[in-house]
């Protein structure tokens, strides 16, 4: 009975992380102007699981969205992946703020 629970509760984890993401909104610190918004969106707009970049507002420094369908990123690969990028836009990724998984 342990190891039927155990197995259940790693195959709901597995599904969690491989949920498609359709769209999400990230926390961007330091950016203070549209010229540090064009910086990060050419660095995000490049990225494969990228459809598009629906809103780069420095004023409130939040990045939003959207993902191509039936894409294979899981949370912990976009977190790695916008850290690295927008690090190289000269700026700090803070989090993942909302998520919206496909159904």
């Amino acid at each position: 009975m342990k190891r039927l629970c155990l197995l259940l509760a790693t195959l709901t984890c597995i599904a969690t992380l491989r949920a498609n993401i359709r769209s999400l909104t990230i926390r961007v610190k330091g950016m203070t102007c549209e010229i540090c918004a064009t910086n990060v969106r050419k660095q995000l707009k490049t990225m494969k699981p990228v459809a598009s970049l629906d809103k780069v507002d420095y004023t409130d420094g939040t990045v939003q969205m959207t993902l191509k369908p039936r894409n294979k990123a899981t949370r912990v690969s976009l977190e790695k992946e916008f850290k690295k990028r927008i690090s190289k836009a000269g700026f700090t990724f803070e989090k993942i703020l909302e998520v919206e998984e496909t159904k």
